[in-house]
């Protein structure tokens, strides 16, 4: 399970992608994609053989919003990817 703040909409068919090394995105909907970036290297060794990952979403006060299950899809081309993308939030 992913912890996160939460967003304003809910996600439309949203999916992870990760590079296989420390880049992963969440693709919240084809218009908001979250960069995750001080991900801990025993997670990242785990997303490695995961191929869904659930994920909650809460506000400020750790109240959970939604939660949901993303599909995790790899692309080693992710890092440049990203810095194209104009509809990345940090």
């Amino acid at each position: 399970m992913l912890i996160i703040h939460s967003r304003e909409d809910n996600p439309f068919n949203p999916f992870m992608v990760y590079d296989g090394k420390k880049h992963l995105a969440l693709f919240r909907d084809k218009n908001e994609i979250v960069k995750l970036t001080y991900i801990h290297r025993k997670i990242l060794k785990k997303l490695k053989n995961l191929e869904e990952l659930n994920i909650t979403e809460m506000d400020y006060e750790s109240h959970p919003i939604r939660q949901y299950t993303c599909k995790i899809i790899r692309d080693s081309k992710l890092k440049q990817k990203l810095k194209k993308e104009k509809k990345v939030l940090y």
